[in-house]
């Protein structure tokens, strides 16, 4: 698992995905990338709200996973969903 992590690290496959804060030393920096465990929970919280925000209000595949779990999201203005794009944009 070590050696897939160390191959993975030097690819931008998982660039995308936010990770948990990892503390390091100044030796093991030096030796090998720092890359922390991801953070599935952060992770699936925002797909979940950029799917909603995608669909408008409207039905689409993860309204319809929420509602077989008994799970409703209240309604969305597009202007929440827009300031939320433009604060992705610039982190």
């Amino acid at each position: 698992m070590h050696a897939m992590d160390k191959e993975l690290a030097s690819t931008e496959a998982l660039s995308g995905f936010e990770r948990e804060p990892t503390i390091t030393s100044a030796a093991s920096e030096a030796t090998e990338p720092s890359v922390g465990p991801i953070d599935l929970d952060v992770n699936l919280v925002k797909n979940i709200l950029e799917s909603v925000g995608a669909q408008h209000g409207l039905a689409g595949p993860i309204s319809n996973l929420l509602g077989s779990l008994h799970l409703s999201l209240p309604a969305i203005a597009a202007d929440d969903v827009e300031d939320v794009s433009s604060e992705e944009e610039s982190s």
